[in-house]
């Protein structure tokens, strides 16, 4: 890894991040954060393995209509005047893409350390707390979750499970609603086919912003 000087910032430039600089420059984004070689954080935040080069400008449109600017909006200052932010559309379209770079660059800007949990993870560790040898109890969890200065939960939607952890993870979403905690949310369904209260809290247009994206499953097109 080497340091590049520029707009105003020590950038930390590896292969992944000259990519993620070539199309900020092609772009005309100059108000680049802070990229460091820093594996201990993003494992600390959870984000994927594949997912740790993910930034807003390293997606790539493809043509279709851009998501960005309202993403680039959302990062723009912090907390974020509307804290949730949903991001919807089909399979393979991105989304969880966005969600990282979006847990990566509140980091890089503003050192607000964040957390990425797939729905289906945040259901299992609930679950979990029921058991007899249970390692944490559920208030523990709740915490975990309502206090995150940012959380990302990924591919929320319908999800077969009990009425007990289902209940556990709308109360997250509607206190962090409540306290105006930033919170992106990624769903193959549409908002209003969620769990009526998710819905609800998702769907506030005076505390957050829906972003659709368009376009075919690009694992697929790899």
């Amino acid at each position: 890894v080497r340091l590049l000087r520029g707009s105003g910032h020590d950038v930390a430039v590896g292969l992944e991040q000259r990519r993620w600089l070539s199309v900020a420059e092609r772009e005309g984004v100059t108000d680049l954060p802070e990229l460091f070689d820093d594996e201990g954080e993003r494992e600390m935040m959870r984000i994927p393995l594949i997912h740790r080069s993910s930034y807003i400008e390293t997606w790539e449109p493809f043509g279709l209509s851009d998501p960005r600017p309202a993403i680039r909006e959302y990062v723009k200052a912090w907390p974020p005047r509307k804290p949730m932010l949903s991001l919807g559309g089909p399979v393979g379209t991105g989304k969880t893409h966005l969600a990282c770079g979006v847990l990566q660059e509140v980091y890089d800007r503003f050192h607000c350390r964040g957390a990425f949990w797939s729905a289906i993870a945040i259901l299992d560790r609930y679950r979990a707390t029921q058991r007899e040898d249970a390692l944490e109890t559920t208030d523990a969890v709740d915490r975990a979750y309502i206090q995150s200065p940012l959380l990302v939960i990924d591919d929320l939607g319908f999800h077969r499970d009990s009425e007990f952890t289902i209940e556990r993870l709308g109360r997250v979403i509607d206190e962090r609603w409540r306290e105006l905690k930033p919170t992106v949310v990624t769903s193959n369904v549409a908002l209003n086919e969620l769990e009526g209260r998710i819905a609800s809290r998702l769907l506030d247009g005076a505390t957050g912003t829906i972003v659709i994206l368009e376009g075919k499953d690009r694992r697929r097109e790899r």
